[in-house]
C-alpha cells in the first residue's frame, strides 16, 4: 500500500491534466458538458488561471493570469513550452443559476465558491429553508465537479486518451499560430 504522501506526490499531475483538459474542451467541445451532467447549460473559464512549468533542476516557472480583460495568449505559449494548469476559475450555468469556483489541480480542492443567490430571509421561520437551499447549491457544485472529473478519468484511462492528447496538442499549436499571424 502506498504511503499517503508518496501517492499524493506521485499522482498530483492527474488534477493538473484535468484542468488543462477542462480548458481544452471548454474551447473545442463545449457540447460535452451536457452529456457529462444534464443540468449544465454552459461552462467557461473565469478570470483567473495559474500555470506551472517544472524543469529538471528543481526550477519552477509560474504564470498567473487574472483580470476580466486578461487574454490567454501567454497561457497558450506556456502550454506549448510544457506547462500545465495548476489552478483555474470556472463558471458553470444550470438554467438561470450560475456558480463560480476555483479548482486547484494538485489536490482538486475547491475554493472561492460562489453559488447562485438565494431568496432573502424575511422571517425566522424561513431560515431552515434558506440553509437547506444553500447546502443544495453547494452540493450541486461538488456534484458537477465530480462528474466532470469522473468523465475525464474515463477518457484518461481509456483507449481514446492518446487521440485526445493529440487533439490537445493541435489545439495549443493552432492557438499559438493564430496569435502570431493576427
Amino acid at each position: 500500500m502506498l504511503d499517503i504522501a508518496v501517492a499524493y506526490n506521485r499522482f498530483s499531475f492527474v488534477g493538473q491534466e484535468f484542468l488543462t483538459w477542462l480548458w481544452f474542451i471548454s474551447e473545442t467541445q463545449d457540447d460535452i458538458f451536457q452529456k457529462v451532467h444534464e443540468e449544465i447549460t454552459d461552462l467557461r473559464l473565469g478570470n483567473r488561471m495559474v500555470l506551472q512549468n517544472r524543469y529538471g533542476d528543481d526550477r519552477i516557472e509560474t504564470l498567473t493570469i487574472k483580470g476580466d480583460t486578461a487574454g490567454l495568449e501567454e497561457a497558450m505559449v506556456a502550454l506549448q513550452k510544457g506547462a500545465v494548469v495548476t489552478e483555474m476559475q470556472i463558471i458553470f450555468t444550470s438554467g438561470e443559476h450560475e456558480w463560480s469556483l476555483t479548482l486547484k489541480g494538485e489536490h482538486l480542492g475547491l475554493s472561492g465558491l460562489k453559488t447562485p443567490e438565494t431568496a432573502s430571509i424575511k422571517e425566522i421561520e424561513e431560515t431552515e429553508g434558506a440553509v437547506i437551499e444553500k447546502f443544495f447549491l453547494i452540493h450541486k457544485a461538488y456534484e458537477i465537479t465530480d462528474k466532470l472529473f469522473i468523465h475525464f478519468i474515463k477518457i484518461r484511462t481509456g483507449e481514446i486518451w492518446n487521440n485526445t492528447l493529440l487533439l490537445m496538442r493541435e489545439w495549443v499549436k493552432k492557438s499559438n499560430e493564430g496569435k502570431i499571424h493576427t
